[in-house]
């Protein structure tokens, strides 16, 4: 035997071996593997073992992955009320098993391209919704974002698993003016407290100075009942021994004022540096009775 037919059988043996083993393919789990043939698709493969044509004939061009996948993201939006939020967003997502072909085919770029769709879906739906409104929408964003993408890359063979959207992240110069709002609105209710206290306060005093005065107005009026019942008894008694035209009450009335004042004068005088000025009235008006039947008026 030559030289070139021993190397001509090792080379066989070499291809039959290699073809022996490449007919058997092993494939992990949550995974599938596309096999082609002259560059033709052939087939997909299942997890665990599997046969197929020999190398060359199929080989194994790629593999996909069945696992649920993860992609995480910020858009910025524009509200209707012209203020600018950053919103965080993550997308999870898997291959269905029966439409791998299409997953691996039909798409070139699968991820950036469902990340295109989500910023411009929440684009579109954040400039119909005012900030404060965006900060209550995360579920209708949410909704909103999977009905798409489920609609768009439901034929494309991808499952859209979940669709988690964060709450705002307002830009710096909207978060200092919406701080100086909500501080504004603080100092504002602030205020109103404080002005109700002091309604309040008011309206408590002067209920209070009112029943004060309602108060004292009784005992006043009683105060003036007693001294009118006291100054008649007074009149009664001192009136009691005299001849009936001797005096009236008038001039009883009279000299009571007139020691009343006489009393305001001494009093006044007794302290040094006082001004006492004597009633006009009191000087040419006083009657005193001598007490025999005679009036004598005070020069």
């Amino acid at each position: 035997m030559t030289t070139a037919n021993i190397i001509l059988i090792v080379a066989f043996g070499i291809v039959g071996l290699i073809s022996l083993f490449s007919i058997w393919v092993i494939t992990q789990q949550k995974t599938s593997k596309i096999l082609t043939m002259f560059g033709k698709y052939y087939g997909s493969t299942k997890p665990g073992l599997s046969m197929k044509l020999p190398w060359p004939f199929v080989i194994q061009e790629a593999t996909m992955p069945l696992n649920i996948q993860e992609i995480k993201g910020e858009v910025t939006v524009k509200s209707l009320d012209n203020a600018f939020l950053i919103v965080p967003w993550a997308l999870q997502f898997q291959v269905i098993e029966t439409k791998v072909k299409e997953a691996y085919y039909e798409l070139d770029d699968a991820k950036g391209q469902m990340e295109s769709y989500i910023l411009n879906t929440m684009r579109g739906k954040a400039s119909d919704l005012t900030m404060q409104e965006l900060f209550q929408s995360n579920v209708a964003f949410e909704e909103e974002v999977s009905k798409v993408l489920s609609e768009r890359f439901g034929g494309y063979g991808y499952r859209i698993i979940n669709v988690l959207v964060d709450d705002p992240q307002p830009s710096k110069d909207v978060k200092i003016s919406f701080d100086r709002v909500i501080s504004s609105k603080r100092e504002m209710e602030a205020a109103e407290n404080e002005a109700e206290a002091v309604r309040i306060k008011l309206v408590g005093e002067a209920k209070a100075e009112g029943e004060s005065l309602e108060i004292k107005g009784k005992a006043f009026k009683q105060f003036r009942q007693d001294i009118a019942e006291g100054n008649s008894d007074s009149i009664r008694v001192f009136l009691k021994d005299l001849p009936d035209d001797f005096l009236n009450s008038k001039d009883v009335l009279d000299f009571f004022a007139g020691v009343d004042v006489r009393e305001a004068i001494r009093d006044a005088a007794a302290k040094p540096g006082n001004l006492v000025v004597v009633p006009v009235d009191f000087q040419q008006n006083l009657t005193l009775p001598n007490f025999t039947g005679e009036k004598i008026k005070k020069k």
